[in-house]
């Protein structure tokens, strides 16, 4: 609560409809428990002066109750491995699930796409997305076109040192910036 009177009215803050949006990243989800959040949720809603949308990083019923949005931060360790064949497999039966989940608790559905992923420098064994040199962030996007979410995420702009960066860099130029463009402006051609 503190937070959003401090920085809510901030233009950075990401607003729907006016109302500031907040995502409880999926280990806080996890340190006290989805029906927590409830009461979490329920006293931010008594004690801010105006209405918040939470969004849990958590695709599940017990979710889908408690929070006003689901969404996933991060798909590395579903596609980690993975070929682009299989990338494009799990997103095509995955991803309309997800929106289907959100959809019938009558909640914000939310997908995400990485462009790659490589913590390996960072953690041992860690994890490795391969991009397939965009082919796998095309592949998601279209999945995400099709399952009609109401957002789509990108993780990330700069995570660097996960190596899911989108940012223009010397290794790729400005390639998934430009992808990026194409893909939302088809996303928000179909909204």
């Amino acid at each position: 609560q503190r937070l959003l009177e401090k920085y809510a009215q901030h233009p950075a803050w990401l607003k729907v409809d006016g109302k500031p949006v907040v995502f409880i990243y999926g280990r806080a989800v996890g340190e006290i428990g989805v029906p927590a959040w409830a009461e979490v949720i329920s006293q931010v809603e008594k004690g801010f002066s105006q209405s918040v949308i939470f969004q849990g990083d958590r695709f599940s019923p017990e979710a889908a109750k408690v929070f006003h949005g689901l969404h996933t931060y991060n798909t590395a360790g579903q596609l980690a491995r993975k070929s682009l064949d299989e990338v494009k497999a799990w997103c095509a039966e995955t991803y309309p699930r997800w929106v289907k989940l959100a959809r019938d608790a009558a909640r914000i559905s939310s997908l995400t796409v990485i462009p790659g992923y490589d913590d390996t420098k960072i953690r041992k064994p860690g994890l490795k997305v391969e991009r397939f040199d965009g082919q796998s962030y095309l592949a998601q996007w279209e999945a995400a076109l099709a399952a009609a979410p109401d957002w789509v995420l990108v993780t990330s702009w700069n995570e660097w040192h996960e190596g899911s960066e989108i940012e223009p860099s010397v290794e790729y130029g400005e390639k998934y910036l430009e992808l990026t463009r194409q893909m939302t402006a088809r996303f928000m051609a179909k909204s």
